[in-house]
């Protein structure tokens, strides 16, 4: 009985979030809502913030000893969704000063365009009505901006300046693809949004920006109690040495790998020599990504390192210019949950200049490819796609997707898999940046370090290029203990796969513990331990 009426609250409670959040439910693939666009306003904010309340009660109310186990875990992670998602609300209320309509408007086209779910001509029907509806989200939306950030409000007027050249290229390619009379509905409904668009600009630029607040940092206390409430079971002054650790080691590693590879050569001599080892242009270096994604997916079938479900596909894509200000180099849309094909798509960066290419060296993109595909994002998200708890739908812990990305980096060098001494030295210095996020995440988000100090400080631990630092550090504002996600989510996985292989013993292997990890959702590391303990019980009987 309890058990029922349980899952009637979860699906209640899912079909709510999803109404509420056409763009999210295209995400998911529920096709029926792909002509809407979400209540941008004030009003409905905070009438959304009194549901999420009343269902944290109600999922309160449910005595676990009265769910199975599978429910039991769901009614924990149902509260852990809920706190959090409350505190983000209430506490931060990011809602109030981050101006999300170019960001927003982006998202909600993006995947109707890229997702190749039914025929374009299908597709392009709900673009055009969702792009109808979208006048009355961007108005709604200044409603809601009553506490402005400035560097928030420059990066959304930039968006602002991006966003139409989308719409452009949408434009474009719906050009003899589609009839007369969609086509002038589509001439029509992008006229009318880059007007609008071009009317949020002015306002952000005119109202907004004079009166935003220069000061985003959340503050210590804050800061804490968001990292209390992710529950990755250390604190943060834990996690700041964690980094520092592991930014010191890291680097003694990567002067350990140069004198290998060139003796007698400085740690910077051998990074340029790699970086400057890169495709003449951009497109192929594109084709490289593309045939990256393949070996590696084939690697991971013939070393029986994870199971691949067979419904699964991965291309390769440009980022959309409205999100180039903010991907400097690749990022990763997972597929649909309710999608009968799996289908994800790895955008990358495109660039004519000499040193954003040398992001794009060979050994930089093996790596990468790992890390956004195979066994890397696109596997993990697809897998937790499998998982029928609708509780889990909405949960998507980053320190397990993160993490989970950056632990394949290592563990698929040591498998053998591009196992280079350029390409260690690549990864290690790709675990320097990670190392690099910690500390900054923690000071940024604390206010004990300034923006300019951020990309100081990244450029000179990591060497990346001034724009590309810029535009981490500016993404970094906004997500607050996401950054510091990728190398604790992969401290704690490899922490976890050493207790469970000592439990295990011989019985151990690779397999079983990233399947475990895989299809158990993007839950919270420490979920996803019960997860383990439950099997192991069920194994030592």
């Amino acid at each position: 009985m309890e058990n029922e009426k349980f899952d009637n609250l979860a699906t209640e409670a899912f079909e709510t979030i999803v109404k509420e959040n056409p763009i999210f439910a295209t995400g998911l693939g529920m096709h029926e809502y792909d002509h809407l666009m979400p209540d941008g306003s004030l009003k409905k904010q905070l009438e959304h913030i009194e549901i999420m309340k009343r269902y944290l009660q109600k999922f309160e109310e449910f005595n676990p000893q009265d769910l199975s186990n599978d429910r039991r875990l769901d009614r924990e992670v149902a509260l852990h969704i809920l706190e959090l998602s409350l505190f983000n609300m209430e506490k931060l209320r990011f809602w109030e000063s981050i101006p999300l309509v170019p960001k927003m408007v982006g998202a909600a086209l993006f995947l109707l365009f890229a997702r190749e779910f039914a025929p374009f001509e299908q597709r392009v029907k709900s673009i055009i009505r969702r792009l109808e509806n979208t006048p009355k989200f961007i108005e709604d939306s200044k409603s809601k901006i009553i506490n402005p950030i400035e560097l928030w409000t420059e990066m959304a007027i930039e968006g602002c300046e991006h966003l139409p050249l989308f719409l452009q290229l949408i434009l474009e390619f719906s050009k003899s693809k589609i009839d007369e009379v969609d086509m002038k509905r589509l001439e029509k409904a992008v006229h009318e949004t880059k007007e609008q668009i071009e009317d949020y600009k002015e306002w952000l630029i005119n109202d907004v920006l004079p009166k935003s607040k220069k000061d985003y940092a959340i503050g210590e206390e804050k800061f804490k109690e968001l990292i209390k409430l992710r529950e990755l079971g250390l604190s943060v002054e834990e996690i700041l040495s964690l980094g520092e650790e592991y930014l010191e080691s890291e680097k003694r590693k990567l002067k350990d790998l140069a004198m290998k590879i060139e003796p007698g050569a400085a740690v910077e001599n051998v990074k340029d020599s790699i970086r400057s080892k890169h495709p003449k242009n951009f497109e192929l270096a594109l084709d490289l990504y593309e045939r990256s994604i393949i070996e590696s997916k084939e690697f991971v079938k013939e070393h029986d390192i994870a199971t691949i479900p067979s419904n699964e596909r991965l291309v390769v894509r440009e980022t959309p210019q409205y999100l180039t200000h903010t991907v400097p180099f690749a990022a990763y849309f997972s597929p649909a949950k309710f999608d009968e094909e799996q289908f994800g798509i790895y955008i990358v960066t495109p660039t004519e200049n000499e040193a954003m290419l040398r992001e794009h060296n060979y050994a930089s993109i093996t790596n990468t490819s790992v890390h956004e595909g195979y066994p890397g994002h696109h596997l993990q998200l697809t897998c937790a796609n499998k998982n029928p708890s609708l509780i889990r739908t909405l949960c998507r812990a980053i320190e397990t997707i993160e993490g989970w990305a950056h632990y394949c980096e290592e563990f698929m060098k040591d498998m053998g898999y591009d196992d280079t001494l350029e390409s260690r030295f690549v990864q290690t210095l790709d675990s320097i940046w990670r190392a690099t996020r910690i500390i900054i995440d923690v000071k940024l988000s604390c206010g004990k370090m300034s923006f300019n100090e951020a990309v100081d400080f990244l450029i000179e631990q990591t060497g990346m290029e001034k724009k590309a630092a810029i535009a981490e550090v500016k993404r970094y504002t906004q997500n607050p203990a996401y950054q510091l996600s990728y190398l604790l989510g992969k401290h704690l996985i490899k922490d976890l796969k050493m207790r469970v292989k000592k439990r295990m013993g011989s019985s151990f292997s690779d397999k079983f513990f990233h399947d475990t990890i895989l299809n158990a959702g993007s839950l919270p590391m420490k979920y996803i331990e019960e997860i383990f303990d439950e099997k192991l019980k069920h194994l030592e009987r």
